[in-house]
């Protein structure tokens, strides 16, 4: 999902109001600035360090953080969900790279949902042949509108077809 708003914190806002009832496994905050997969791969690791009653399965997640976290989301039946709230400050090779990170799992594709928050900028971004494998996994684009933009649309008259 591709979350589009000229006021990216009131989009972030809308989008952890929606992520609250979606009521996911597990939700990861990226940033696109350089420390962001950082952030990642530290929320896998604190992920695998959790202890778990089955040994094994505590072993399995700390050789492969993102595939223990894929198959205790599937075992639950509930989605992780990944949000980038500076998108558009990312490049693409970097959003790309985190979409290949997350989808190296199997089955990760059917699991995790990835929120891409950004100004209009990133519309056009996603719209370059170099975002094409990115792109093609959006399954909605939202474009979130200002209060004050609504009014100014609702005052203009409509339009009007003319006969000939």
């Amino acid at each position: 999902m591709v979350v589009i708003a000229r006021d990216v914190e009131r989009a972030e806002n809308l989008v952890e109001s929606a992520i609250v009832l979606a009521e996911p496994y597990r939700v990861l905050r990226v940033s696109a600035t350089t420390d962001g997969m950082a952030v990642l791969a530290s929320d896998l690791l604190a992920f695998a360090a959790e202890s778990g009653p089955d040994v094994r399965r505590a072993r399995d997640k700390v050789s492969s953080p993102v595939g223990g976290l894929m198959a205790e989301a599937r075992a639950v039946g509930r989605p992780v969900v990944v949000v980038v709230a500076d998108a558009d400050l990312a490049s693409i090779k970097r959003l790309e790279s985190l979409r290949i990170q997350l989808d190296s799992a199997p089955g990760a594709i059917e699991i995790v949902r990835m929120i891409l928050i950004g100004c209009p900028v990133l519309s056009r971004i996603l719209d370059l042949p170099s975002a094409r494998g990115l792109s093609s996994r959006v399954g909605l684009q939202v474009r979130v509108v200002e209060p004050d933009e609504r009014r100014r649309r609702r005052k203009s008259p409509p339009a009007r077809l003319w006969r000939s």
